[in-house]
């Protein structure tokens, strides 16, 4: 998974609409109001993230074990 750039997190949004317990600490890093970390397997198209706030991690989506790459920011 690559580091998504905080202009980039809307990408991912939608990958966290259906969660069963609460949306709540991922959308507000998605939405810019907590602060945090977004990963993604594919930052143009992800069909896979990861949020990490404050120790928090929430994981969505699907991914396709040979599409999905492990990684830190891009440069």
């Amino acid at each position: 998974m690559l580091e998504l750039r905080p202009s980039e997190f809307h990408r991912v949004a939608s990958l966290f609409d259906d969660l069963p317990y609460g949306p709540n600490i991922p959308n507000s890093v998605i939405a810019g109001i907590g602060r945090g970390r977004v990963f993604a397997n594919d930052p143009a198209r992800p069909t896979a993230a990861l949020v990490y706030k404050n120790g928090a991690c929430t994981l969505a989506g699907a991914a396709d074990v040979r599409k999905t790459r492990l990684g830190g920011p891009r440069s």
